[in-house]
């Protein structure tokens, strides 16, 4: 026969018992005992999948669940600690939960002191009715397949109890579950531990009324089959149990990459059709350049395409037919623009064309998002003040590998500079902020970026007294940056200027300010730009939401979690039902180097993912990175007075000015801050 998980053929046999037991329950009474028959139990593996299981036909009782653990009082402690955790670390308190297999209920009652909305599925008639009499909500039934329904209702969890080793076909059954489950639900899924019975020899495991003995690796391979992503699989109660957290997955939709390409060409198409006939030139010889050159209307109109590949040279493009070139005919025969299609080496092709070819070569990059404009303003050279934050050192790191001069104004007594990267281009000249008024230095740079800021956390952040200064401070830089040859000046403001909020933030959106800082940041904003206006300095100012990244303060959100979860500690947090927006620091610095080079004057950007999730569901994903087996502890905090419930940004009009959009994940930017 073929595998009953993965349907591939054959099985090979591993050992076969004679005259075994036919039953394991429903025991034959005296009266029964002259048709009582044995049968031969054919154990066998599947080569492909792994899967240890019986090569004989279910018993007739299957579907029924009959539980004699129900009496255990160990077994009562043991369920009763496992769902408080549960539902603790998937903040699963007063959800829907529900048991498939569900027998009379003995695991429900249990549940239901839990704090969850305990429900079940059972197929025993008699069992249902039991369970319904002690006021349990109990569907009779069996999911049988992929489309079976158990309610109008949708299930937040579900656990099943030694219960798929009995079904003939498992993965049916599960399928059948995750149809009725809400979008990332949670559940616990136990069998017995053929692990255990292989190292310590417990042949007598063996029986008809189990069809399959699962070990750690052909468990999670089922679970995977049926649509689950396994979080963790431990072994449990006295090593006879595997114990399996899961999480339903998304199905797999590419009908967004349609739209996206549709809108990724119409833009290609249209950049080159704005330009002179032949006078867009494509560098990067690759397959992402042929796909798209294939597809574009516009081909026809393209110059060239520029490889360093001496082998591809002289050679076409397959479909489009451009010629490709090396990168010296952009010398010898020139073009107004170039789009960069190189993949994972696009920002080091920028870097060359900006060091090797004129300033009036316009520059665009394929990315995944779309065509980014690289070069509207031409920089060269940017002035720094916060550099040695979190974000300042983004900033200064990514404008090297473009190829700019950085300057960077660091307080005196401050013990981050050493986190600046070294190079020829970056000087550092140290300067408080109330010495920028009457700092003496010269230099001729095109954008200043302000991020620096006095007391920014603790008690003086809600400090009238503390934060004024600030304003003070932020037109000393103005006027430094008309001082050294600036044409933009960028200011770093914050979401606190909003207030609070219940949409997307966009530049329109009225910034009502209710603490101190945030009142003194939207003041130093307003006056900011009137300043500007008269030096006739360019102006945008940037309203950070959640930035998150390596050199994170510790007594943020995000380094907390992790640095409990990697000691092997649970984390206590609020509810953390927010709607929250978090951004890597990388891609919080190339939208400000964006902004600087493509940003409309005088406009106010929110700049945050533009990816709205629940905070706890940020935190279960750090947990999945840091930590699988790791617990959250949802509600043990108060929220603090007047915490934002609802805090994201809305990037469009980011996006349409300067092409920029996220790169990073949230899950890879974790795992990039672990890294560090």
């Amino acid at each position: 026969m073929n595998c009953r998980v993965c349907g591939h053929s054959p099985l090979s046999e591993l050992l076969v018992y004679d005259n075994m037991p036919s039953v394991a329950q429903n025991l034959p009474d005296e009266g029964g005992l002259r048709s009582d028959r044995g049968v031969d139990l054919r154990i066998c593996r599947c080569e492909f999948c792994g899967t240890i299981q019986l090569d004989n036909a279910p018993v007739p009782y299957y579907r029924e669940v009959i539980r004699a653990t129900g009496v255990s009082e160990e077994m009562r402690r043991f369920r009763s600690s496992q769902f408080s955790e549960f539902i603790n670390r998937f903040g699963l308190h007063g959800k829907k939960i529900i048991e498939i297999g569900c027998g009379s209920g003995e695991n429900l009652r249990i549940l239901k002191d839990c704090d969850a909305e305990p429900y079940g599925l059972e197929y025993s008639e008699k069992s249902v009715l039991a369970a319904k009499s002690m006021g349990l909500s109990v569907y009779q039934g069996f999911a049988d397949s992929s489309d079976y329904k158990i309610s109008d209702t949708l299930f937040d969890g579900f656990y099943t109890f030694s219960y798929l080793e009995h079904l003939p076909n498992p993965a049916e059954t599960l399928k059948g579950v995750y149809n009725n489950l809400s979008d990332g639900a949670y559940g616990i899924v136990e069998v017995p531990n053929m692990d255990m019975f292989v190292k310590e020899g417990v042949f007598y495991e063996f029986m008809l009324d189990h069809l399959f003995y699962f070990t750690k690796d052909t468990l999670c391979t089922l679970l995977r089959l049926s649509g689950f992503d396994v979080l963790s699989c431990d072994i449990v109660w006295h090593d006879y149990i595997i114990s399996a957290t899961v999480k339903k997955n998304k199905s797999l939709d590419l009908s967004y990459m349609e739209k996206l390409r549709e809108g990724i060409i119409s833009r290609i198409d249209a950049y080159i059709g704005s330009r002179e006939p032949r006078s867009v030139a494509v560098w990067g010889a690759s397959h992402q350049a042929f796909f798209i050159m294939a597809m574009l209307n516009e081909a026809k109109n393209l110059k060239y395409v520029v490889d360093s590949a001496k082998f591809k040279q002289g050679k076409y493009t397959p479909v489009s037919h451009v010629p490709i070139v090396a990168p010296d005919k952009i010398a010898t025969d020139p073009v107004g623009a170039i789009i960069v299609m190189a993949g994972s080496y696009s920002n080091e092709v920028v870097s060359y064309i900006r060091e090797h070819f004129n300033d009036g070569l316009d520059i665009s990059v394929l990315r995944p998002h779309g065509l980014e404009i690289i070069r509207k303003h031409v920089v060269k050279s940017i002035v720094l003040t916060g550099a040695t934050g979190m974000i300042g050192c983004a900033i200064a790191r990514l404008a090297l590998e473009q190829g700019m001069e950085v300057l960077c104004v660091v307080r005196k007594d401050t013990r981050r500079a050493d986190n600046l990267p070294k190079s020829d281009k970056l000087k550092i000249i140290h300067a408080d902020l109330s010495e920028y008024a009457t700092l003496e230095i010269t230099g001729d740079y095109d954008i200043f970026y302000h991020l620096a800021w006095e007391e920014t956390v603790g008690v003086f952040r809600d400090s009238a007294d503390a934060q004024v200064k600030n304003i003070q401070y932020s037109l000393d830089a103005v006027h430094l940056a008309k001082h050294l040859g600036c044409k933009k000046f960028i200011g770093v403001g914050s979401q606190a200027e909003y207030g609070t909020v219940t949409e997307p933030l966009k530049p329109e959106t009225p910034a009502i300010p209710e603490s101190s800082y945030g009142i003194t940041k939207y003041t130093a904003g307003k006056l900011s730009r009137q300043l500007c206006k008269q030096l006739e300095l360019e102006f945008n100012w940037v309203r950070v939401l959640s930035v998150y990244g390596p050199m994170d303060g510790a007594h943020t959100l995000i380094m907390y979690a992790i640095r409990e979860l990697r000691a092997g500690r649970s984390p206590e947090f609020t509810k953390c039902e927010q709607v929250w927006d978090y951004l890597y620091c990388d891609d919080a610095a190339r939208a400000l180097l964006a902004i600087g080079a493509k940003g409309a004057d005088g406009k106010t950007y929110p700049l945050g993912s533009g990816q709205r999730r629940r905070l706890s569901e940020y935190l279960e994903a750090l947990r999945n990175v840091v930590n699988p087996a790791g617990v959250l502890q949802f509600g043990k905090k108060e929220y603090y007075p007047h915490q934002p419930m609802y805090l994201c940004a809305d990037i469009s009009e980011l996006t349409e000015d300067t092409g920029w959009r996220p790169e990073v994940s949230f899950e890879e930017g974790v795992r990039r801050v672990m890294q560090y």
